[in-house]
């Protein structure tokens, strides 16, 4: 069986190759970066095709190899850094090369399975857009605040804030003194925690845990954020309440102190691998669990 794997240079990539070659697969790969041939046959990849992921390039391969039955998409930025500094490249290599790749798997491969994997920074949108009025009315109105809901998923915050004061038209999104403390409170909090560098772990499933649950692994610590369920018709990420327990999965098999790291309050401490806890929310309830000494 043929499978190809875009960036199959790269951390996961290099992986997966050497573990589908393994498994008797016809492995063979498009990207960046030149392979020496012993490295090529160390990874178990068959054929190697140093370049973009565009059609000449995929055409190319697949007279080489045959049309494949499966195409893991792993190329792509995968730098929070890298993403700030060079923001074209880092589109191009991860939106543009992923249209491209299902353009012509539809028109040439139409048959194969795509399965897509990215460890490249989610940028969260622009915060005032997570409560909109009137938005097909011709005078929408963008006044969300919810960071939380980004900050705690391991996003990249973002905001469409206006400074100096531009006029009406952009009233809702001046970055006036009042609202300014808010904002600074929580950029400070993503740039202490970045965890858009974190480990999201596929712990919670939305959609079937109440409340709504992530988790991210950083730096030896556990941060878990809980979002409550929002009444019918409400937006924005702040109105919903929640009382009952929350459960702190993927800790390892020790003791653990909580602290909701935005308001600065303590929970006590948990033992792992699972803990429950009480709690009483609205909107929001983001904590860090840290493994506290013996």
């Amino acid at each position: 069986m043929t499978v190809w794997i875009t960036g199959a240079n790269g951390f996961i990539g290099r992986h997966l190759t050497r573990a589908l070659a393994d498994a008797g697969y016809s492995v063979h790969g498009v990207g960046h970066g030149a392979l020496e041939e012993i490295d090529k046959n160390r990874l178990g990849l068959q054929l190697w095709l140093n370049g973009e992921i565009d059609a000449t390039n995929l055409s190319a391969l697949a007279v080489r190899s045959g049309l494949p039955s499966t195409v893991f998409h792993l190329a792509g930025g995968s730098s929070v850094g890298s993403s700030i500094s060079q923001p074209h490249e880092d589109f191009f290599r991860t939106v543009v090369s992923t249209a491209r790749l299902l353009e012509w798997l539809r028109g040439s491969a139409p048959e194969c399975r795509l399965i897509s994997v990215s460890s490249a920074a989610v940028y969260g949108d622009h915060v005032e857009l997570t409560e909109i009025s009137n938005p097909s009315g011709g005078n929408e109105q963008d006044t969300g605040s919810d960071f939380a809901s980004t900050l705690g998923t391991g996003g990249v915050l973002g905001t469409k804030f206006t400074w100096p004061d531009y006029g009406k038209k952009f009233q809702n999104v001046y970055l006036n003194s009042e609202k300014e403390p808010e904002w600074k409170k929580w950029i400070a909090l993503y740039n202490q925690k970045m965890l858009s560098k974190g480990q999201f772990l596929d712990l919670y499933v939305y959609g079937y845990d109440s409340p709504e649950a992530y988790a991210i692994k950083k730096d030896g610590k556990m941060y878990y954020s809980f979002y409550a369920p929002e009444p019918p018709g409400k937006t924005g990420g702040k109105s919903g309440k929640y009382h009952g327990e929350v459960e702190l999965r993927g800790l390892e098999a020790k003791t653990y102190r909580v602290v909701d790291y935005v308001n600065n309050r303590e929970y006590g401490t948990v033992e792992g691998p699972t803990a429950k806890l009480s709690a009483d929310f609205q909107g929001n309830l983001l904590l860090e669990a840290t493994q506290t000494a013996r």
